[in-house]
């Protein structure tokens, strides 16, 4: 599944696409304890892409949140120069 998942992503699939019930993949995924699939979709993420920001930011994640050298979203959006992530971190921000 992982395999085929990277992918759909790499060829750029509509990863927040959502179903009839409201939910996207990283709620399915995350719902069915699929770890890895969570991570790769959180990769997407890190790569600028500010739909999946945003989808995040609206379920609730913790946008400071460090990763192992304790850099937040934020630091690693800025880090890349992906100002259309940092500003929806920073409007992400500005309504918690």
């Amino acid at each position: 599944m992982l395999t085929l998942m990277a992918l759909l992503l790499h060829v750029g699939a509509q990863f927040n696409s959502i179903t009839q019930d409201g939910f996207t993949a990283l709620h399915l995924a995350s719902q069915s304890g699929h770890t890895e699939a969570v991570a790769q979709l959180l990769e997407a993420a890190a790569q600028g892409e500010v739909g999946i920001i945003q989808l995040l930011l609206t379920s609730g994640s913790d946008t400071n949140a460090t990763e192992k050298e304790k850099k937040t979203p934020l630091h690693l959006a800025a880090k890349e120069g992906h100002t259309k992530a940092v500003s929806a971190l920073l409007a992400g921000k500005s309504r918690s």
